[in-house]
């Protein structure tokens, strides 16, 4: 390989570099680019911004947190639900909080499971009930035609939001610890220990 060939690799890598530059730079002037680094600001001050650019999206769009994700992602920048979440639920309170004020009421509109939904609190306490009959979660859920995770979220977080009764909110932790611990004990077995 000549010294020709290597300068002219080297040509074609910057050429294409400051091209990719030039193309992010027009799409995010636009707006449908994603975000390039602004390197005069710190890193707080970047956060901040796309907290900020998080929560007006959701604001002007009332779009849940993982269809922001998804957004984001294909056209700005790549951020998992996960961050969306800690985005919206912790920092904007301290940056913004009439803005949390706005995306918590948007939040809490879009979730479908709320407690305050007849439907909802009666599969809830069905589920308590299997449950204290001597049900597991994945049981449950076969028996209510529902889903595990919505089965596992009614028992370990909406009834404990919605029950006053402190003995049958003790006797479904007692139960949930057994769950646990069989089901901890039921992996021990199932799994080949690496030596």
């Amino acid at each position: 390989m000549c010294v020709c060939d290597i300068v002219r690799k080297y040509c074609i890598l910057l050429y294409k570099y400051f091209l990719e530059i030039l193309i992010q730079s027009v799409l995010f002037l636009i707006g449908v680019g994603k975000v390039m680094r602004d390197y005069s600001l710190d890193k707080d001050e970047v956060l901040k911004r796309k907290v900020i650019e998080v929560a007006d999206y959701v604001i002007s769009t009332k779009a849940s947190t993982r269809a922001t994700a998804n957004y984001f992602t294909s056209c700005r920048f790549p951020i998992s639900n996960a961050t969306v979440h800690t985005y919206l639920n912790k920092r904007l309170k301290e940056i913004d909080f009439v803005r949390y004020q706005q995306v918590r009421e948007i939040l809490e509109g879009n979730s479908p499971e709320s407690i305050l939904d007849a439907e909802v609190r009666k599969r809830i306490y069905q589920a308590v009930a299997l449950l204290l009959q001597g049900d597991t979660i994945s049981q449950i859920a076969i028996k209510l035609n529902s889903t595990f995770d919505i089965i596992y979220d009614d028992i370990t977080s909406r009834f404990f939001k919605l029950e006053k009764d402190t003995e049958l909110l003790s006797r479904v932790r007692i139960i949930l610890k057994e769950h646990s611990r069989n089901n901890l004990n039921n992996q021990g077995k199932n799994t080949k220990r690496i030596r």
